[in-house]
């Protein structure tokens, strides 16, 4: 089991044929896809998320998925001589936030229809590069760009209330005291 397990699943260790690695990683993300997609709702964050995880997976430039375990890591000295890929991340939270993400939902079961009429191809991973297939905006792209125009108007009508009110004021005939 432990041979298997090392050679299906090693992904940095150039004594690897490319043969014996297991994409089963990328089918977990795929997964995650699957359902973010049937509940969108449920997840604080967006498939950008999803997709910098994978792009980042094969691309050294972050310690995260180097070597096979923690232990490995460790030996190599990972930590010291690269950064995580979650310091990109959290340093960039807004760009992965879901606006359609309700708290709610985080105590709710998710049951995702898992039959193959209700699967979709992730267009925006398998065919990004396929100019024929590029994929309409997200949703949730044109939502924080609605949110963000929603609280201008608001500001606005705001000021113009305001402003409404003291003219109000200002014009409005002014009764004099009567002098006891």
């Amino acid at each position: 089991y432990d041979k298997w397990y090392t050679k299906s699943f090693s992904y940095k260790n150039n004594s690897r044929q490319d043969a014996d690695r297991s994409p089963v990683f990328l089918q977990f993300i795929d997964c995650c896809w699957q359902i973010m997609r049937q509940f969108p709702h449920a997840f604080q964050f967006t498939e950008d998320l999803l997709l910098i995880i994978l792009d980042h997976l094969y691309s050294c430039l972050f310690g995260t998925f180097l070597y096979n375990s923690e232990r490995e890591r460790m030996v190599a000295e990972v930590k010291t001589k690269t950064i995580s890929l979650w310091s990109l991340v959290l340093s960039n939270t807004s760009d992965f936030e879901n606006p359609l993400y309700n708290p709610v939902t985080r105590h709710h079961v998710l049951f995702p229809l898992t039959s193959m009429r209700h699967l979709r191809l992730w267009d925006k991973y398998y065919c990004r590069w396929n100019p024929a297939m590029r994929p309409q905006e997200p949703v949730h792209i044109r939502f924080k760009e609605l949110l963000h125009l929603k609280t201008q108007v608001e500001k606005r009508v705001e000021e113009l209330r305001r402003e409404l009110a003291a003219r109000q004021t200002h014009d409005s005939p002014r009764v004099a005291s009567p002098v006891v």
